[in-house]
């Protein structure tokens, strides 16, 4: 997953010598390191109050994220698919998505802006909230480092609301997001 999000560069933990830490970041990981390295020097300066200042990086930190998850996709055979735009898009129509219809989702959308997939995910949606359809524990096989680490990530960028876990999970759009929400959901934007 480093390597999907452009902080490592591809390849670069596989090759047949021992790495070299300047070697194997791309830009986004430089960014993170020289982020970490700033709030490590600002943590060991005791002498001056650098509370605001840390709460600048968390920031930053919060941003560079944010641009890491807009760029990130998953590419199949010619397919598209920009997993924090599919799931902002599902979020503005519903509302909110509980845990069946977050792998309802994952499982129905392969595609960017696909109407076909989308009518479906509407469809199944549709029913499930109406009771036509329904789950139960081992009906879904969890994919821990894709579907809920990606989650969480959407959660930490703050674009995200999760509460509750498993199925009890309730997610939200973060409404404190709701410029760059907007701004990649739009039907231009990738």
């Amino acid at each position: 997953m480093m390597e999907e999000f452009g902080i490592l560069k591809k390849g670069a933990l596989n090759a047949d010598k021992v790495p070299n830490a300047k070697e194997i970041y791309a830009e986004n990981g430089r960014t993170l390191v020289e982020l970490l390295e700033t709030e490590k020097l600002m943590r060991e300066n005791q002498e001056t109050d650098n509370a605001e200042l840390l709460k600048e990086i968390k920031s930053i930190y919060k941003l560079c994220y944010q641009k890491i998850l807009v760029d990130y996709s998953y590419k199949d055979e010619g397919r598209v698919l920009h997993p924090l735009r599919a799931t902002l898009k599902a979020l503005k129509k519903y509302g909110h998505l509980n845990y069946w219809e977050w792998y309802i989702l994952n499982t129905v959308i392969h595609n960017d802006d696909n109407p076909k997939e989308e009518a479906e995910l509407d469809r199944l949606i549709t029913d499930y909230r109406s009771g036509r359809l329904s789950f139960k524990s081992g009906d879904v096989i969890e994919n821990m480092l894709s579907h809920s680490y990606v989650l969480g990530n959407f959660e930490y960028a703050g674009f995200v609301c999760v509460k509750g876990s498993k199925e009890s999970i309730r997610i939200t759009l973060n409404k404190d997001a709701q410029e760059i929400i907007d701004e990649i959901t739009k039907e231009e934007s990738f």
